[in-house]
């Protein structure tokens, strides 16, 4: 008797660089995307022993249906995006009641997902080297993680910072640690890296740094719609991966990035978990600017 235990739609491998590299410049054919988003899990899981019981009766495939991690309402967000959408069988419920995810940081208003607006006009993504970062979403980061942490209602909260861009966090890791300096006692609550270092971790609040914005002569061509997403829209297009950055909180996610981007029929299609979050999700502005 053979067991296998895992969670096929989330990390499957790590990616290459230069496969990762070829992904961002739309070099790759939808198969090999897909096939990065597959692992030998999800065959088994999903296809070969789904196929085997179809065809016998027998039961081979046992999946847990409660999660206790987070909010319901970002436990429902999670489910129906990435689970159900494959298979209906798939969905899970929340097994806590939602007063055990309650917090009162400000500004909130005591939600439980939010999408920090920055703006195209305040500074767009750029890709200096083989990665991407965008400094306006670092500032607006660090401005609100600076502003909770030294807060009342933030004391005694655990925070993490996900982006899918090595130098985006290096970046957002070394402004805050400038900013913080010697308040070891508050970086301590902070961790700052990509979604492949954030599997199986939890953390109270979680702000996730989708660095891609609006491409410069944003027309969709449909016979390039396919090339098209992958060059906006990057590792962002993954879902699994996406998957594992969207359900590490317990009580707060807050997405930040260019909302607009997401409100296309283009983020909808090829990235519909981020365009559904933005349809559950509290609007608030970006803090640049403001003292931290």
């Amino acid at each position: 008797k053979i067991i296998l235990v895992g969670d096929h739609r989330q990390l499957p491998h790590v990616i290459d660089d230069e496969v990762a590299r070829r992904m961002e410049a739309a070099e790759v054919d939808l198969d090999e995307v897909e096939w990065l988003k597959k692992s030998l899990f999800q065959y088994m899981f999903a296809e070969r022993l789904k196929t085997l019981e179809e065809s016998d009766g027998i039961q081979r495939r046992v999946t847990l249906d409660v999660q206790f991690r987070m909010h319901p309402v970002i436990g429902s967000f999670v489910s129906r995006n990435f689970y159900e959408r494959f298979d209906p069988d798939e969905q899970f419920t929340s097994g806590l009641d939602p007063s055990n995810f309650q917090h009162h940081l400000s500004g909130t208003n005591g939600e439980h997902a939010l999408w920090m607006d920055v703006p195209i006009s305040v500074g767009v993504a750029e890709r200096p080297d083989t990665s991407w970062k965008r400094s306006a979403e670092v500032n607006a980061i660090v401005a609100q993680l600076m502003k909770w942490l030294r807060s009342p209602e933030g004391a005694g909260l655990t925070f993490g910072v996900i982006s899918f861009y090595q130098s985006q966090a290096e970046e957002i890791r070394k402004a805050l640690s400038s900013k913080l300096g010697t308040e070891e006692d508050l970086l301590h609550r902070v961790r700052i890296g990509t979604v492949d270092s954030f599997q199986g971790m939890e953390f109270d609040v979680v702000f996730l740094s989708v660095v891609r914005t609006t491409p410069s002569n944003f027309i969709v061509d449909a016979s390039t719609r396919e090339s098209q997403a992958r060059r906006t829209f990057g590792h962002l297009g993954l879902y699994n991966r996406l998957n594992v950055a969207m359900s590490r909180q317990k009580k707060l996610l807050v997405v930040v990035g260019e909302k607009t981007l997401f409100e296309t029929d283009l983020a909808r299609e090829f990235v519909p978990g981020l365009a559904d979050f933005l349809n559950i999700a509290e609007i608030i502005a970006s803090p640049i600017g403001e003292s931290a």
